[in-house]
């Protein structure tokens, strides 16, 4: 699992990386607000610490919290089925440091 999010503040836009490789884009969305673009299967929502993403397909949900750095690349931490069921990944110092299921 190596999807990150990347705002890209000169294009007013988020970035997401999913898990096939491939980019999808977002216009900037407000905290406490979600965007589903209608050519994605992805609603993407603006938390308070970072973002969380809804794939409408496999109705898993993907945490991503902010990485150090310069506030704007976010990593995974989190993927959670409908269940409540899923895997938690920890970072220590920008590296692994724990993956609990």
């Amino acid at each position: 699992m190596s999807m990150t999010v990347q705002e890209l503040s000169k294009d007013d836009a988020v970035a997401i990386r999913m898990e096939d490789g491939r980019a999808a884009a977002f216009l900037t969305i407000a905290k406490g607000k979600e965007f589903h673009p209608h050519e994605e299967r992805i609603t993407l929502k603006h938390t308070k610490t970072g973002y969380e993403a809804y794939e409408h397909d496999t109705w898993m949900t993907y945490v991503f919290d902010m990485c150090e750095g310069n506030g704007r690349s976010f990593r995974m931490t989190k993927a959670v089925n409908p269940n409540g069921l899923g895997t938690t990944i920890s970072f220590s110092n920008g590296k692994l440091l724990e993956m609990t299921d």
